[in-house]
């Protein structure tokens, strides 16, 4: 019971953190290679949430190894 809930609680923290990192490094790269900001800032949130559910699924894998 306790490993089902650290890892709802680890995805409901990635998530979002991974979203907004993706959007701050989308700002920064839009500012910096001349590109559309909205379309940079776009394309970092879903690379943040695709890496950060990535990070979930190997976490949640390496966790019900463990058990």
């Amino acid at each position: 019971m306790d490993g089902s809930k650290n890892v709802n609680n680890l995805m409901t923290i990635l998530m979002p953190l991974g979203m907004g990192i993706g959007c701050i490094i989308g700002i920064i790269l839009g500012n910096t290679l001349q590109m559309s900001l909205l379309f940079s800032t776009t394309l970092g949130i879903i690379i943040g949430f695709a890496v950060s559910v990535i990070a979930y699924v190997i976490y949640s894998v390496k966790e019900k190894n463990i058990n």
